[in-house]
């Protein structure tokens, strides 16, 4: 029995053994393929190459066509730990490789250029760099699953109908022509190009670490997705460079991305969604996000000196932080980027438990400028504060406003002298629900306080404050002067601290010329506070009328009844006889008269001139003055309840 099973084993494991043997001897080489698209001029590949203590293959051949020279291959992959390098012949500066078969190329080793050239590699049907790929290249580094590239005389080096290029002298490619459902680029490696580096595919999927030494570009047809990813661009020779995230329908980002290298720009661009689940910093680099719809989550957004931008038709901050202060960056101490974000009319911005901040400990703040059609504030902040220095400016243009639950906007400073704020809605509201403590404030401590511009046709919720109306709420402390001690809904532009010149003039001005300072404002109440109360406290100068018989009844707490409304105002007009006889006719009047002196006097109807209250609390409607045994109701005695 031992015997058979051992047999068993041995006939189950042998295969398997040959068959990881077999496999491994297919992998110990790279497969690189030429095919013959090219003529005589076809790529020759050299396998086992010791080059910089790997062995590779190294492709030499190819078409040159000026300083270009091209490759192309029927298939193409590199198996790890091993490498595959270009040769890079005199006065080459572009080497471009196309796949013309329908296998994507698995990158798992070295793919290099024995040279300063750049490196161009398209296969339409996919690129994956698994986790031990790299690059070992002098110049840029372009991959991409487009299906041709376009020179500017017209040529098109294309891999899925493969010519030689023409005996004409071409210049570096100027375009990519994609194909239908082109494929995708997925990186776990570690891409490194010191110039620039661009992944340009259907959907790109980055996982691994990517570096320029100039511009980075991600360019997607569909989607982008960065997770567990680090991307990376640094500065050679002052030379301007950018990370550039693109993609037709959406970017997610679900790993931090950490741009250490000062002035390195990143944008992002999406034709339908970018989601932001990670954090994002640069350092002093400016940040620009773009699409449809601007999703920011759990996020914290840093450009420690350099400016944000975003823009799209919603824009939504969740439990996010954005900050320009360039508090922590040794090569900008002491200023603050600003901060765009920008919708349509009709699109929204939504602050949810989130704060866009410019604020600057050190030195100048920066300013924040908010354009949209309704801007949703809820435990939401939009900052521009300072500590010594010159304050940041906030410039709201919108539709609507509407805070919700301690929600601030501020051009606060302690010592310097603190930014204006304007909020300009010509057309439409600036709302907040009574008693959350949502502010606005352009106070200083001990320097000079800001101005407040707000127009709109109305504001609901808001009480303006000078600093006299809180040393009586709040006591003469300067350290209590803060409208954030309050329940209230308040508006405030002054100096905290006593003994100091004069406030600021505070604006609120309307479309028609209203005075948000001189108007009492509207305040929003719950009708459940006010229903059912004591007239007499409650309805002074009011007047409630009932004509008629039946509908609804004289106190909110009885039922509806159930006859229908009667109203005796117009008498009923006789019907006119049609007859066309001419005794008909006077006989009808005739009867109608008598009918008339027969029936009664039909009274008068005469308008309410008060009521009385009974003991028992009814109230009953008089036509004349009451008798003095009851109480009346005067309009113009609030205290007390007596007729009118």
């Amino acid at each position: 029995m031992m015997k058979s099973t051992y047999k068993s084993l041995l006939l189950i494991t042998l295969p398997l053994t040959t068959l990881g043997c077999l496999t491994f001897l297919g992998t110990a080489r790279a497969q690189i393929t030429p095919d013959t698209s090219l003529g005589a001029e076809s790529s020759v590949v050299t396998p086992n190459v010791e080059i910089r203590g790997t062995p590779s293959d190294r492709i030499d051949g190819g078409a040159i066509r000026g300083n270009n020279l091209f490759h192309s291959f029927s298939d193409f992959n590199i198996n790890p730990g091993r490498g595959a390098y270009f040769s890079n012949p005199s006065g080459i500066a572009n080497i471009l490789s196309r796949v013309t078969e329908g296998n994507p190329s698995n990158i798992g080793g070295t793919l290099g250029v024995l040279g300063n050239g750049n490196l161009f590699f398209a296969n339409p049907n996919g690129v994956i760099f698994g986790p031990n790929a790299r690059l070992d290249v002098s110049g840029s580094f372009f991959a991409s699953t487009a299906d041709s590239f376009i020179f500017d005389n017209g040529f098109e080096f294309s891999a899925s109908n493969p010519q030689a290029p023409p005996l004409l002298t071409v210049n570096i490619p100027v375009g990519l022509r994609f194909r239908e459902n082109p494929g995708s680029i997925s990186n776990a490696g570690t891409l490194a190009a010191p110039q620039d580096l661009t992944l340009a595919a259907g959907n790109l999927d980055l996982q691994g670490q990517v570096y320029a030494g100039r511009d980075l570009k991600l360019q997607a047809q569909d989607t982008l997705k960065i997770h567990n990813a680090r991307l990376e661009a640094s500065v050679i020779d002052s030379a301007s460079t950018n990370v550039i995230l693109e993609a037709r329908n959406d970017i997610t980002f679900n790993a931090p991305i950490n741009i250490t290298t000062p002035q390195v720009e990143l944008t992002g661009m999406a034709g339908n969604n970018i989601n932001v689940n990670e954090n994002i910093k640069t350092t002093g680099g400016d940040i620009i996000l773009a699409a449809r719809n601007l999703n920011i989550d759990m996020s914290r957004i840093a450009t420690r000196g350099g400016n944000f931008t975003a823009m799209g038709s919603t824009v939504n901050f969740v439990s996010t932080l954005v900050t320009t202060d360039a508090q922590d960056n040794t090569q900008r101490i002491g200023g603050s980027g600003n901060i765009r974000i920008k919708t349509n009319p009709l699109g929204s911005v939504t602050l949810k438990k989130s704060e866009i901040s410019a604020d600057s400990q050190e030195g100048i703040g920066g300013n924040i400028e908010l354009a949209t059609g309704f801007l949703n504030l809820y435990q939401g902040t939009v900052s521009a504060e300072t500590n010594n220095n010159l304050g940041g400016n906030i410039n709201i243009r919108l539709t609507n406003l509407l805070m919700r639950r301690e929600s601030l906007i501020s051009t606060t400073t302690r010592g310097g002298v603190g930014g204006g704020i304007t909020i300009y809605a010509p057309d439409g509201f600036i709302i907040s629900f009574p008693k959350e403590n949502n502010d606005i404030t352009a106070n200083s401590f001990d320097g000079d306080a800001g101005g407040i511009d707000i127009v709109g046709l109305l504001h609901f919720g808001f009480v303006v404050h000078s600093r006299a109306n809180l040393v009586k709420l709040l006591g003469n402390d300067p350290n209590q002067l803060n409208p954030r001690n309050l329940s209230t809904n308040d508006i405030t532009s002054f100096k905290q601290k006593p003994n100091i010149p004069d406030e600021r003039e505070f604006v609120v001005s309307g479309t028609t010329n209203f005075d948000f300072a001189r108007r009492p404002p509207v305040i929003l109440i719950d009708p459940r506070e006010i229903i059912a109360q004591n007239p007499c406290r409650q309805g002074v100068g009011s007047e409630f009328v009932v004509t008629g018989r039946g509908g609804l009844p004289l106190s909110p707490t009885q039922t509806t009844r159930s006859e229908t409304v009667q109203v005796d105002l117009v008498k009923p007009a006789p019907q006119q006889n049609r007859g066309n006889s001419q005794k008909e006719r006077i006989r009808s009047s005739r009867e109608e008269k008598q009918t008339t002196s027969n029936s009664p006097a039909t009274k008068q109807i005469l308008p309410a001139q008060g009521w009385v209250v009974k003991h028992n609390g009814e109230v009953v409607l008089t036509a004349h003055n009451p008798t003095n045994k009851v109480t009346l109701r005067s309009r113009r005695t609030p205290g007390i309840c007596s007729g009118r």
